[in-house]
């Protein structure tokens, strides 16, 4: 039938409004596993994980199952309106929700309870409103938890399960900045189940081969199949022989052979090794086969295959000659002699990162890219890179995430860095550039580089990872004092003491700086504790102005304060600031300053002990250029161990 005259204006109206009706209506899923898998013993866990993650959509039913199994370790609701109550009153869902159950998810439904578990607080808006759908979905999006998003788009299974172990990354820590052999344990209250809604921004190091590793191991020249041998599981995981075998749970010992398969829930890893010179690690919520494990003489060939999730692999050599490939549906990692890892799992692009050694990429059928190198620290690249150095630029220009974490004047410090081959990334939890490798520079380096008026500097020689901590002197508004260090809360203290860095080291040593463009006079206690197991000669130097401030090692007063720093033995130096050592018993002054002082005590100067006839006495600043040589000469100072701190003078000077 024709219609030769137009439609009136009321039914167009009305077919425009039932078209936005449709459209706007999410679509309904009827085919919830919950009904089967809504156990919470560990295996119907693990089954209800990995067959959401093959589902198109995802209800809200089954997402706030699997969101309280991954909080609680188990969810002790039986109906959709009992898990929506659970959150509820935990403030994890608004009062008003009312979506039913069969709902498909959508993003901005997601964010809400994620950005509060995550403790982000968002921008002003979010901080003044609170935590809607919109603003979670962009805070998630700015940080790295949700890839570009709108908060009405709605998950398919297998996304949903890549933003869970997403959220759990950065809880509990990324592991690819782990080496396969190390499993990221996480605090023993999550461990046994509970929750913790603490964000961790501090990173696990690189750990050092301990004796006995792998690599130590002299090769052997067996033909055949080999074993894969399971070193260590945390958290909820199974196995199988092959694609027909049953799963059963993980355990340490087990030794299974080619064609095994390796499943893992939102907390789980399993540690393996192919002896002698394999480790391999399957992180969080991630599916992987061996598909082919032979050696023939000398030769090893070493398959992987990631259906989903991140898998990270250490190849140290052996005397062996290897061709070893991780492979997922979208990419192909080639690893020669390296530690690696691949991620491969929606909604993210596909990303590998080489700690150490050389490895080479492929993704989306593009030219294959080869990234990193020995001693260079973490490289990453993604299926978006032309090259490694496209990541690696985009690194380096990557601002902090949290207003007032960073100022222009790191600019020249972190540039000498970079040109000394070091890499840095951004933690985004925390809103620290991470700094590793390169050298650390040289006092002529350092001196034009420094970004602030008061610079505290901590420099190591090896192969590990310190911290600088700086304690600041007491004022009215903080009697205690402040605690300048590398970790989010702490970076940026309140009297304007900034942390520039968290350098996690590299072969050639590191640095780390803590500066002030204001500050109090006073003593300033600076300690370097060593994070990691390789024992290192550290440095610690000071300058004000440009120039050197001396410092108090216990014994004695030197520009330099140099000391081997072993595990739980940190570097530690006192540096007093236009002040006095607390400690140590003042020069005698004539009897009639001393009156004057009784009834009003004046500020002390180094200008003022030198005219009244004092002898050199552990009273530092910048040192006077035309006073340096007769200055040399100081009296012996009681050692720290039995000083007592005077207490904190009535008005803080500020500068």
């Amino acid at each position: 039938m024709r219609f030769d005259a137009p439609l009136p204006r009321v039914a167009l109206l009305g077919v425009t409004c039932l078209i936005v009706m449709i459209g706007c209506r999410t679509a309904a899923v009827s085919d919830s596993v919950l009904p089967r898998l809504a156990a919470n013993d560990a295996d119907a866990q693990l089954d209800f994980w990995h067959t959401l993650a093959t589902k198109p959509l995802v209800s809200n039913d089954e997402a706030f199952h699997g969101l309280l199994l991954y909080l609680d370790g188990k969810d002790g609701a039986t109906t959709y309106e009992q898990r929506v109550a659970a959150l509820k009153s935990r403030k994890l869902l608004p009062a008003t929700f009312q979506q039913p159950g069969d709902r498909a998810l959508t993003r901005g439904t997601l964010a809400v309870p994620l950005a509060k578990v995550l403790n982000f607080r968002g921008g002003l808006t979010m901080r003044l409103a609170g935590a809607s759908p919109r603003y979670a979905t962009r805070e998630l999006e700015y940080r790295g938890v949700y890839p570009r998003s709108s908060e009405n788009q709605i998950f398919t299974g297998g996304e949903f399960v890549g933003v869970i172990g997403k959220v759990q990354d950065v809880r509990a820590g990324d592991p690819t900045n782990l080496p396969a052999a190390s499993v990221p344990a996480e605090a023993s209250a999550d461990a046994a189940g509970e929750t913790s809604d603490a964000i961790n921004p501090i990173l696990a190091m690189i750990q050092a081969p301990q004796p006995g590793d792998l690599a130590l191991r002299p090769a052997t020249t067996q033909a055949g199949p080999m074993k894969v041998v399971i070193t260590a599981v945390e958290g909820i995981a199974s196995v199988r022989e092959n694609e027909n075998a049953p799963w059963k749970p993980a355990a340490k010992g087990m030794e299974l052979t080619e064609q095994a398969e390796f499943r893992t829930g939102p907390r789980g890893t399993v540690q393996f090794t192919i002896a002698p010179d394999q480790t391999v690690s399957v992180d969080r919520l991630t599916t992987m086969k061996v598909l082919k494990l032979v050696q023939s003489g000398g030769k090893v060939q070493t398959d992987l295959g990631i259906k989903y999730g991140r898998t990270r692999y250490d190849l140290e050599g052996g005397g062996l000659e290897h061709q070893s490939t991780l492979r997922s549906p979208n990419a192909t990692l080639a690893v020669r002699g390296t530690r690696v890892s691949l991620f491969d799992q929606p909604p993210y692009t596909p990303q590998a990162v080489s700690l150490t050694g050389r490895a080479e990429f492929r993704a989306h059928r593009r030219r294959p890219i080869s990234f990193g190198a020995a001693g260079q620290g973490k490289t990453i690249v993604t299926s978006a890179s032309e090259t490694a150095g496209d990541v690696a630029l985009s690194q380096t220009v990557v601002d902090p995430t949290r207003q007032g974490a960073r100022t222009e004047s790191e600019a020249a410090l972190l540039t000498t860095l970079l040109s000394r081959g070091a890499t840095v990334e951004l933690d985004r939890a925390s809103g620290i550039r991470i700094v590793r490798g390169g050298f650390p520079p040289t006092d002529p380096q350092l001196i034009s580089a420094l970004p602030g008026r008061l610079n505290f500097v901590l420099r190591w020689n090896g192969d590990a990872n310190l911290d600088l901590g700086l304690s600041t002197p007491g004022t009215d508004g903080q009697p205690g004092g402040e605690f300048v260090y590398p970790a989010a809360g702490l970076n940026v203290a309140a009297s304007g003491g900034r942390t520039a860095f968290d350098h996690r080291g590299g072969p050639n040593g590191g640095v780390e700086v803590v500066y002030f463009d204001s500050f109090t006079d006073g003593v300033y206690a600076v300690g370097g504790p060593n994070l990691s197991t390789t024992p290192v000669t550290a440095t610690i130097d000071a300058f004000l102005d440009g120039q050197r401030i001396q410092l108090f090692d216990g014994l004695t007063l030197s520009d330099t304060v140099t000391q081997t720093v072993a595990p739980g033995q940190p570097a530690l130096a006192l540096v007093p600031v236009n002040a006095p050592l607390p400690f140590v018993e003042p020069p005698p002054l004539p009897p009639g300053i001393a009156q004057r002082r009784a009834v009003a005590p004046p500020q002390r100067t180094f200008t003022s002990l030198r005219a009244a006839g004092a002898a050199a006495g552990p009273f530092v600043g910048p040192k006077a250029a035309a006073a340096a040589k007769g200055d040399s000469a100081q009296p012996p100072v009681a050692a720290a161990a039995t000083a007592t701190r005077s207490p904190a003078p009535a008005k803080a000077k500020r500068r």
